[in-house]
C-alpha cells in the first residue's frame, strides 16, 4: 500500500509582484548610472580634443601669431561646437574680435564639407560660435628664465584653450556639472595663473577669466548647461 505525500506549498498569491517590485527598485539606480558613465566618456573624449587644441594653439603660434593660434584651437574644437546660436551671451573684446576674423576667413575657404551644413552661415555656423563663447585661446612666448621673448630668442610657447562644453545627456546635467564643478572648481578657476607671470599653475587661465561664471550666465541666459574644459601646452622652439 503506496502512501502519497502531500507537499504543502506556499501561497502563490504572497510573493506575486515581488519580481516588478525588485525591477522598479534596482532599474533607476541602474539606469543613472548608465547615463552617468555615458555624460562622462563624452567629457573624457572632450578633455582629449581640449588637451590637442591646446598644443594645435602652441604649434600655431610658434610659426605664427596669437590669431593663428585661435583659429588652430577652434577649428580642432569643431567636432563639439554646438550649430546653435545664443545672441544674448556676451563676448569680451577680445572673443568677439576674434570671431569676426574668424568667420570672414572661414567663409572664404573651399573646403565646405568642414561645415555641417552649407546652408548654415553666420551665426548659426559651427565655426562661428566656436570662436564665440565655446572657444577661448591664450597664449604667449617666453624666453627659458619665463621673461618674454622675441622671434629671435630661444623661446617656449605657453598656450592655453577653454573649451565650453555643452552637457550631452540633458536629463543628468544638473548632477554632471555639479560633479565636474566640485572636482574641477577652485575658489576661482583663473587664480594660479603664470601664463602671463604669477603663481603656480603656469598654463592656468589669464586672472581676469572666471569660466565658471561664465557657465553659470550660459545656464541662466540659455537653460544649457555647460561646463568648462581648461587645458594648456607648453612647446619650445629654438
Amino acid at each position: 500500500m503506496k502512501l502519497r505525500l502531500f507537499r504543502v506549498r506556499p501561497d502563490a498569491g504572497a510573493e506575486s509582484g515581488q519580481a516588478m517590485l525588485e525591477f522598479i527598485l534596482a532599474f533607476p539606480p541602474i539606469l543613472v548610472l548608465i547615463l552617468m558613465i555615458m555624460e562622462f566618456a563624452f567629457y573624457a573624449n572632450v578633455t582629449q580634443f581640449a588637451q590637442y587644441a591646446a598644443f594645435a594653439a602652441a604649434r600655431a603660434r610658434l610659426v605664427a601669431d596669437d590669431s593663428a593660434a585661435a583659429q588652430a584651437a577652434a577649428l580642432a574644437m569643431i567636432p563639439f561646437a554646438d550649430t546653435g546660436t545664443l545672441s544674448s551671451i556676451s563676448l569680451d573684446a577680445a572673443a568677439a574680435a576674434k570671431r569676426a576674423d574668424a568667420a570672414s576667413k572661414w567663409a572664404a575657404l573651399a573646403q565646405k564639407e568642414y561645415k555641417r551644413s552649407p546652408a548654415l552661415t553666420g551665426a548659426n555656423n559651427r565655426i562661428y560660435n566656436s570662436y564665440g563663447w565655446q572657444t577661448d585661446t591664450w597664449c604667449r612666448l617666453y624666453k627659458g628664465n619665463d621673461q618674454s621673448a622675441s622671434s629671435t630668442d630661444f623661446t617656449y610657447v605657453k598656450s592655453g584653450v577653454c573649451f565650453t562644453y555643452p552637457l550631452r545627456v540633458q536629463s543628468l546635467a544638473a548632477l554632471s556639472a555639479f560633479i565636474i564643478r566640485l572636482k574641477d572648481r577652485t575658489a576661482t578657476d583663473a587664480s594660479p595663473s603664470s601664463l602671463f607671470g604669477g603663481a603656480t599653475d603656469r598654463l592656468a587661465p589669464p586672472t581676469s577669466k572666471d569660466y565658471w561664471v561664465r557657465a553659470d550666465t550660459i545656464r541662466r541666459q540659455s537653460g544649457l548647461y555647460v561646463v568648462p574644459v581648461i587645458k594648456g601646452c607648453l612647446l619650445g622652439k629654438r
